[in-house]
């Protein structure tokens, strides 16, 4: 990002600055317009870095070639249906009984 003319001194610089600057406008929502502009143009310029510097290829890589490890050490198939189950009990819970039809006479 320094080629590209950013101020960074380490990975999490740009949000830091953005969140500085968000504490310090305050309810100004003509700076918060120019400050998520600021944050926009920031994203585009890291991702045009990681795509230039490879990135993105090197972690789809390491991830393709740590994942079959990692999911068959973990007993992901089982893991994996345990968290389904424990979804459907929890959307079971948090949805109310449906009415039953009113009666008319």
């Amino acid at each position: 990002m320094r080629k590209a003319d950013q101020d960074v001194h380490g990975l999490d610089s740009p949000a830091v600055a953005i969140q500085r600057q968000l504490r310090r406008i305050g309810d100004d929502r003509a700076a918060l317009h120019t400050i998520a502009g600021q944050e926009l143009e920031s994203a585009a310029t890291d991702a045009r870095c990681q795509q230039q510097a490879g990135l993105f290829d090197a972690v789809a890589a390491a991830q393709r070639e740590a994942e079959p490890t990692v999911l068959r050490e973990a007993n992901a198939e089982a893991e994996l249906a345990r968290l389904r189950k424990a979804r459907q009990s929890a959307t079971a819970r948090a949805t109310p009984p449906t009415p039953e039809p009113t009666r008319t006479r």
